[in-house]
């Protein structure tokens, strides 16, 4: 291959990135929290279950279009010694016969945390359903028999764009 050819593969991926950075989760800033779980998952997000740690920003759901990229990250202590743990992002959707669609960080291998480790996970999805009503997030195990595991997270952060970057404030966090 060319130089010119490598260039223009350099470029192609330097033009598949997208940054947000707007936190679209309010009340992120409030120190860490503590979850211990089994199971497939530990909701902090999901209004069919009532669990409402976060808030969502109301100018999050207009954005979310089928084709939009969206990440979700957090740093995570995974304070288990046997389990791994990672995040997940869902939507609410009439799109499909079960009124979901959700992302994993199974679908972004190197995003979890393994055991007894301290890291950011992501999750990166990009949106392939319309009619979005909602979203869920959570805490993730990748099986459902997975043992109990006690997590500690903070600095979450829901953006636009495909690619996680430094967690910040929602707008909403600090206006006065």
């Amino acid at each position: 291959s060319t130089g010119k050819n490598v260039e223009e593969t350099i470029q192609d991926e330097v033009d598949k990135i997208e940054v947000g950075g707007r936190n679209y989760l309010i009340g992120t800033g409030n120190g860490s929290l503590t979850y211990t779980f089994s199971g497939w998952q530990r909701y902090l997000i999901n209004e069919n279950q009532n669990a409402k740690v976060f808030q969502v920003s109301n100018e999050l759901l207009p954005k979310l279009t089928k084709g939009q990229t969206v990440t979700l990250s957090a740093n995570l202590q995974n304070t288990t010694d046997t389990n791994e743990v990672g995040l997940m992002f869902m939507v609410w959707t009439s799109d499909n016969d079960n009124g979901y669609r959700q992302y994993t960080t199974l679908n972004c291998p190197g995003a979890v945390i393994t055991p007894s480790e301290n890291g950011r996970a992501y999750v990166t999805a990009t949106i392939d359903v319309g009619n979005i009503s909602g979203i869920a997030i959570a805490l993730r195990h990748n099986t459902l028999t997975t043992e109990e595991s006690t997590v500690i997270i903070y600095s979450v952060k829901l953006e636009i764009g495909n690619k996680p970057t430094d967690w910040t404030l929602a707008p909403e966090d600090m206006a006065t």
